[in-house]
């Protein structure tokens, strides 16, 4: 059998001098004007302000066509347990308001308010049944997929299904509306086939990071845009230069962290910039990823 010869990790990489410390990075991300941030998720999910205004309307209009297209029809009228009625629930939440999705005990979630509401709309049979192991009378959501704590969410997809034939979409609506005012609102309750679920079935999921700037960085990043470029390409190409040797001994090492470390740190970045974080992300595009192992009723596969 072949030895591999494996190159461990070298913690005095003369790039961690080019790099910022916990202390520096902690500076900058305290100094963030978040608030505007959490105002902007609010007037969203109260709905006094569109998405758009961030986004731009070409987004928003692909993200309504696929919408309509994971609303499948309701099912045919069937007895036994074809019966049911299935709902898709759209819902916008702030996530400021909740420690996120999932249920957990003695805590503010987005399911145990949203279950609470649907439990008026449970079964006689499931409602006897909770009652005798003396459990609260509530409804069982599914969703299409968790938020953690202060995670917003602006078109998060669950579902509900009741054996009741009078429940109607405005009821469902009326009641989760009623549950958290102004934290939580429904963007639209439809009926459709018990075979919807609202993770297998989802098409696509759009996450959304905004990173606040203030007005004079704001300023910065147009008028320095160019020249950060620059200097960006001029500090990649001299780790490229560095890094170019095949077989690199101890001794090498220790002579480039003492040789190079005065010129390192006049290349450190002094602050955030738009185009050198752009220019670092290409590095991540054009990767063929295969989420087969995700879905429902396929075989787990990688290779296609």
């Amino acid at each position: 059998m072949e030895n591999k010869v494996l190159i461990q990790y070298n913690h005095t990489d003369p790039c961690s001098f080019a790099r910022w410390t916990t202390k520096e990075c902690f500076q900058f991300m305290s100094a963030r004007p978040w608030q505007q941030v959490m105002d902007f998720y609010s007037d969203v999910v109260k709905d006094r302000k569109p998405l758009s205004a961030l986004l731009g309307k070409a987004c928003l209009s692909k993200s309504n066509i696929n919408n309509r297209l994971e609303s499948l029809p309701p099912s045919q009228d069937k007895g036994g347990r074809w019966a049911r009625l299935t709902f898709k629930i759209v819902v916008s939440y702030h996530g400021g308001s909740f420690d996120g999705w999932q249920r957990q005990p003695g805590l503010n979630t987005v399911q145990s308010v949203v279950e609470k509401s649907l439990g008026k709309f449970v079964d006689e049979r499931k409602a006897q049944m909770l009652k005798d192991k003396g459990l609260p009378l509530e409804g069982a959501a599914l969703v299409a997929g968790r938020t953690d704590k202060g995670v917003t969410a602006v078109h998060q997809v669950c579902s509900f299904y009741t054996w009741r034939k009078d429940v109607k979409s405005q009821d469902i609506t009326d009641a989760i509306n009623s549950a958290a005012p102004g934290k939580l609102r429904v963007v639209s309750v439809t009926e459709v086939s018990r075979a919807f679920h609202p993770n297998f079935t989802a098409k696509w999921r759009h996450y959304l990071y905004i990173f606040p700037f203030n007005d004079e960085e704001d300023m910065e990043q147009s008028n320095q845009s160019g020249e950060n470029a620059q200097n960006f390409k001029s500090l990649e190409n001299y780790h490229e230069h560095k890094n170019g040797c095949d077989q690199c001994n101890e001794a090498n090492v220790g002579n480039l962290v003492i040789n190079d470390n005065e010129d390192l740190e006049t290349l450190k970045p002094r602050e955030f910039t738009v185009s050198r974080v752009n220019q670092l992300l290409q590095k991540l595009e054009g990767k063929l990823l295969s989420y087969k192992m995700f879905a429902r009723d396929t075989k787990p596969s990688r290779n296609e």
